[in-house]
């Protein structure tokens, strides 16, 4: 589960935060579980919470 939210400081600034993988759960994204050899050595998983934060100033 992912949470992430978007305030507007202004009309020209935002901030977006964000917490990825809210629960820490392990899991395999999509793209670590395809097969690309024969060792299937490129299944890894998810990287655990991750804190995410963008401040943006448009002109």
């Amino acid at each position: 589960m992912d949470l992430i939210s978007r305030y507007e400081l202004s009309k020209q600034d935002t901030l977006t935060l964000g917490v990825e993988n809210l629960f820490n759960r392990d899991y395999y994204p999509q793209y670590s579980q395809l097969m690309r050899n024969s060792l299937n050595s490129s299944r890894l998983p998810a990287a655990g919470t991750v804190l995410t934060a963008m401040y943006t100033h448009r002109w």
